[in-house]
Protein backbone atom coordinates (compact mmCIF):
# COMPACT_ATOMS: atom_id res chain seq x y z
CA UNK A 1 0.00 0.00 0.00
CA UNK A 2 0.74 3.65 -0.64
CA UNK A 3 0.09 6.34 2.17
CA UNK A 4 -1.47 9.66 0.28
CA UNK A 5 -1.96 12.57 1.97
CA UNK A 6 -4.60 14.71 1.23
CA UNK A 7 -3.36 17.96 0.02
CA UNK A 8 -4.58 20.09 -2.65
CA UNK A 9 -1.81 22.96 -2.88
CA UNK A 10 0.49 21.72 -5.27
CA UNK A 11 -2.12 19.91 -7.17
CA UNK A 12 -4.51 22.88 -8.15
CA UNK A 13 -1.84 25.38 -9.24
CA UNK A 14 -3.32 27.42 -6.67
CA UNK A 15 -1.33 31.17 -6.77
CA UNK A 16 -3.26 31.84 -3.75
CA UNK A 17 -5.51 29.65 -1.60
CA UNK A 18 -7.27 29.39 1.36
CA UNK A 19 -7.99 26.33 3.27
CA UNK A 20 -10.02 25.20 6.72
CA UNK A 21 -10.60 21.97 8.87
CA UNK A 22 -13.89 21.32 10.94
CA UNK A 23 -15.31 18.23 12.56
CA UNK A 24 -18.13 17.37 11.33
CA UNK A 25 -20.05 14.34 12.78
CA UNK A 26 -18.39 11.41 12.12
CA UNK A 27 -16.47 13.27 9.47
CA UNK A 28 -13.23 16.07 8.97
CA UNK A 29 -13.96 18.34 6.56
CA UNK A 30 -11.25 19.83 4.41
CA UNK A 31 -12.39 22.56 2.63
CA UNK A 32 -9.73 24.00 0.21
CA UNK A 33 -10.18 26.91 -2.14
CA UNK A 34 -8.34 27.94 -4.92
CA UNK A 35 -9.12 31.95 -5.31
CA UNK A 36 -6.18 31.92 -8.15
CA UNK A 37 -4.82 28.86 -10.63
CA UNK A 38 -2.03 29.29 -12.72
CA UNK A 39 -4.42 27.97 -15.68
CA UNK A 40 -7.72 25.95 -15.31
CA UNK A 41 -7.51 22.68 -15.88
CA UNK A 42 -9.54 20.54 -18.09
CA UNK A 43 -9.55 16.79 -18.39
CA UNK A 44 -11.59 14.05 -20.44
CA UNK A 45 -13.84 12.19 -18.00
CA UNK A 46 -14.60 8.97 -20.32
CA UNK A 47 -15.54 11.20 -23.00
CA UNK A 48 -16.93 14.46 -21.36
CA UNK A 49 -14.79 17.14 -20.94
CA UNK A 50 -14.27 18.06 -17.37
CA UNK A 51 -12.72 21.15 -15.59
CA UNK A 52 -10.66 20.44 -12.60
CA UNK A 53 -9.39 23.44 -11.57
CA UNK A 54 -10.39 26.97 -12.11
CA UNK A 55 -10.46 30.13 -10.50
CA UNK A 56 -12.68 30.29 -7.13
CA UNK A 57 -13.73 26.64 -7.15
CA UNK A 58 -13.65 23.95 -4.08
CA UNK A 59 -12.69 20.93 -3.11
CA UNK A 60 -14.18 19.72 0.23
CA UNK A 61 -13.15 16.39 1.44
CA UNK A 62 -14.91 14.35 3.88
CA UNK A 63 -12.19 12.20 5.53
CA UNK A 64 -13.69 9.28 8.11
CA UNK A 65 -12.38 10.54 11.84
CA UNK A 66 -12.15 6.40 12.71
CA UNK A 67 -10.28 4.62 10.17
CA UNK A 68 -8.86 1.98 11.65
CA UNK A 69 -5.74 -0.01 10.42
CA UNK A 70 -6.40 -2.47 7.91
CA UNK A 71 -9.99 -1.80 8.08
CA UNK A 72 -11.25 -0.82 4.16
CA UNK A 73 -13.25 2.20 4.09
CA UNK A 74 -13.36 5.28 2.07
CA UNK A 75 -12.59 9.27 1.72
CA UNK A 76 -14.92 11.28 -0.50
CA UNK A 77 -13.41 14.72 -2.44
CA UNK A 78 -16.09 16.87 -3.93
CA UNK A 79 -15.49 19.32 -6.31
CA UNK A 80 -17.69 22.61 -6.68
CA UNK A 81 -17.76 25.49 -9.41
CA UNK A 82 -17.70 29.28 -8.04
CA UNK A 83 -20.93 29.46 -7.10
CA UNK A 84 -21.21 26.04 -4.98
CA UNK A 85 -22.25 23.73 -8.03
CA UNK A 86 -21.54 20.07 -7.28
CA UNK A 87 -19.02 19.10 -10.44
CA UNK A 88 -17.45 16.39 -9.93
CA UNK A 89 -16.95 13.13 -6.89
CA UNK A 90 -13.97 11.52 -6.46
CA UNK A 91 -13.64 8.48 -3.88
CA UNK A 92 -10.50 6.67 -2.94
CA UNK A 93 -10.76 2.88 -1.05
CA UNK A 94 -8.60 2.80 1.72
CA UNK A 95 -7.22 0.61 4.17
CA UNK A 96 -7.06 2.61 7.36
CA UNK A 97 -6.07 6.61 7.74
CA UNK A 98 -6.08 9.37 10.11
CA UNK A 99 -5.04 12.54 10.70
CA UNK A 100 -1.15 13.90 10.34
CA UNK A 101 -0.71 15.32 14.20
CA UNK A 102 2.02 17.79 12.67
CA UNK A 103 0.16 18.72 9.46
CA UNK A 104 -2.72 18.49 10.51
CA UNK A 105 -3.88 17.14 6.97
CA UNK A 106 -5.75 13.72 6.38
CA UNK A 107 -4.11 10.40 5.08
CA UNK A 108 -5.28 6.86 3.91
CA UNK A 109 -3.26 3.81 2.86
CA UNK A 110 -4.44 4.16 -0.70
CA UNK A 111 -5.80 0.43 -1.99
CA UNK A 112 -5.20 1.76 -5.72
CA UNK A 113 -9.20 1.81 -6.15
CA UNK A 114 -11.20 4.77 -6.72
CA UNK A 115 -14.56 5.73 -7.90
CA UNK A 116 -15.23 8.93 -10.12
CA UNK A 117 -18.63 10.45 -11.00
CA UNK A 118 -20.16 13.81 -12.12
CA UNK A 119 -23.29 15.30 -11.02
CA UNK A 120 -27.02 15.59 -12.03
CA UNK A 121 -29.31 17.81 -10.95
CA UNK A 122 -30.10 17.97 -6.91
CA UNK A 123 -26.48 16.29 -6.52
CA UNK A 124 -27.46 13.42 -7.77
CA UNK A 125 -24.07 11.71 -9.11
CA UNK A 126 -24.48 10.30 -12.80
CA UNK A 127 -21.55 8.37 -14.71
CA UNK A 128 -19.84 6.70 -12.02
CA UNK A 129 -17.08 5.13 -13.02
CA UNK A 130 -14.43 2.62 -11.09
CA UNK A 131 -11.08 3.94 -11.36
CA UNK A 132 -7.50 1.85 -10.89
CA UNK A 133 -8.57 -1.36 -11.10
CA UNK A 134 -5.32 -2.13 -13.17
CA UNK A 135 -3.17 -0.45 -10.25
CA UNK A 136 -4.66 -2.52 -7.93
CA UNK A 137 -4.21 -5.46 -9.88
CA UNK A 138 -0.61 -4.40 -10.44
CA UNK A 139 0.09 -4.00 -6.29
CA UNK A 140 -1.34 -7.44 -6.08
CA UNK A 141 0.79 -8.87 -8.27
CA UNK A 142 3.85 -6.72 -6.76
CA UNK A 143 3.29 -8.02 -3.74
CA UNK A 144 2.47 -4.55 -1.86
CA UNK A 145 -1.29 -6.20 -1.71
CA UNK A 146 -2.63 -9.20 -0.61
CA UNK A 147 -5.45 -11.34 -2.65
CA UNK A 148 -7.35 -10.27 0.45
CA UNK A 149 -7.11 -6.97 0.58
CA UNK A 150 -7.70 -6.57 -3.33
CA UNK A 151 -11.16 -8.73 -2.94
CA UNK A 152 -11.74 -6.73 0.22
CA UNK A 153 -11.52 -3.28 -2.34
CA UNK A 154 -13.62 -4.14 -4.63
CA UNK A 155 -16.30 -5.17 -2.64
CA UNK A 156 -16.41 -2.08 -0.52
CA UNK A 157 -15.99 0.02 -4.20
CA UNK A 158 -19.16 -2.05 -5.19
CA UNK A 159 -21.13 -1.51 -2.25
CA UNK A 160 -20.10 2.42 -2.64
CA UNK A 161 -21.63 2.63 -5.68
CA UNK A 162 -24.32 0.65 -4.84
CA UNK A 163 -25.45 3.35 -2.20
CA UNK A 164 -24.17 6.22 -4.72
CA UNK A 165 -26.96 5.15 -6.61
CA UNK A 166 -29.83 4.78 -3.82
CA UNK A 167 -28.70 8.17 -3.00
CA UNK A 168 -27.60 6.77 0.59
CA UNK A 169 -23.83 7.58 0.31
CA UNK A 170 -23.52 9.25 3.77
CA UNK A 171 -20.39 10.66 3.04
CA UNK A 172 -21.86 12.62 0.34
CA UNK A 173 -25.41 13.54 2.64
CA UNK A 174 -22.62 15.34 4.76
CA UNK A 175 -20.77 17.40 2.72
CA UNK A 176 -23.99 18.35 0.67
CA UNK A 177 -25.61 19.23 4.35
CA UNK A 178 -22.15 21.52 4.86
CA UNK A 179 -22.03 23.17 2.17
CA UNK A 180 -25.95 24.13 2.42
CA UNK A 181 -25.08 25.34 5.89
CA UNK A 182 -22.25 27.84 5.01
CA UNK A 183 -25.18 29.04 2.81
CA UNK A 184 -27.65 29.83 5.70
Amino acid sequence: MRRKVHDLRDWTGALEDTERFQVVAEYLMADFTAHRVRQPLTVDFDGEPLRLSNHGWRWIRAHPLTAPAGVVGDALTVLLDRVGQPLELYIDIHAGGGIDPVAGRPWIEDLYLDIAALFGPGWQPRHLLLLDADELAAAQAGGRITGAQAEAAHSHAASVLKALRRREYAPLQAVRAYVHAQLE
